[in-house]
């Protein structure tokens, strides 16, 4: 190949979901000329793509950007393609969530920016998975059972959430957090299994995906921790990082338990694929 594969799976996946924007854009125009009475033309058709690429062309270029940066980092750590298949799901629960939005005034605003996300998300999943040589791997990772610990690890945490929840969620939300979740998990511990970090100590799975969930909580506070010594107002800096103090706690005790929760969810495969053979 001429080019690396992240640049390759970033131009793939931008011509993609520009083209599914563009077809939308089109079949719009004539679903308007029709609806007043008139036919669809060129001109109005050309009119539509135009605004299509001024309104989603900012955005598109955005995710774009981050994309490429996911593709390298996600390619130089060795994430199995399987990774892919749960932030397609992601994408497209953040897609049907984007639709739903409203349209009208900054509301309709997020709603582009939400819609060129998703979609860029679910092709750029799609087009990693097959450039990665997924279709290859799929086979055994159906037979293996590997898919199955994403759900059964998020699934904890959906419990907890309707639990907890005053207004009891909707079926709907309540798969969507499950998507969510599974897709963060696969995101952050399939590399550990397969990955240029399948052999870092420590070798129990008990200790070693705790640990790697309370390293990534970690990064995060450290990125915030950055963000507020940067406010010039003392007051306000000093309000901020005892709101840090409290909130790294609870992000520090999520991670550990995701970290929990992966271990179990793989002793759990382990016995479901010893008794199926």
């Amino acid at each position: 190949m001429n080019q690396p594969l992240p640049i390759l799976i970033a131009l793939w996946s931008a011509a993609i979901t520009f083209g599914l924007f563009a077809v939308g854009a089109l079949v719009a125009s004539a679903a308007t000329s029709i609806r007043k009475g008139g036919r669809p033309s060129l001109e109005k058709a050309i009119g539509h793509l135009f605004g299509m690429a001024v309104i989603f062309g900012g955005p598109c270029a955005f995710v774009g950007a981050a994309a490429l940066a996911s593709s390298a980092l996600l390619i130089a750590v060795e994430a199995p393609p399987i990774t892919y298949l749960f932030l397609s799901l992601a994408g497209a629960a953040s897609l049907d969530s984007a639709i739903r939005m409203r349209s009208g005034g900054m509301e309709g605003c997020n709603k582009a920016v939400g819609l060129v996300a998703a979609a860029y998300l679910t092709v750029w999943s799609g087009v990693s998975f097959w450039m990665l040589g997924g279709m290859a791997t799929l086979p055994a990772e159906l037979t293996g059972l590997r898919w199955l610990q994403p759900p059964l690890a998020a699934l904890p945490f959906v419990v907890a959430l309707r639990t907890l929840a005053k207004d009891k969620s909707s079926l709907r939300l309540l798969l969507a957090a499950l998507i969510f979740v599974a897709a963060w998990q696969a995101l952050l511990f399939f590399p550990l299994e397969s990955g240029i970090a399948a052999d870092w100590p420590p070798r129990s799975d008990w200790l070693r995906y705790p640990l790697a969930g309370i390293g990534v909580a970690s990064i995060f506070i450290l990125l915030r921790l950055v963000l507020v010594l940067g406010r010039k107002n003392p007051s306000v800096r000093k309000s901020r990082i005892r709101d840090l103090r409290r909130d790294a706690r609870l992000w520090i005790a999520i991670g550990a338990a995701c970290g929990l929760a992966w271990a179990l969810a793989r002793v759990l495969v382990a016995a479901l694929r010893g008794a199926i053979a």
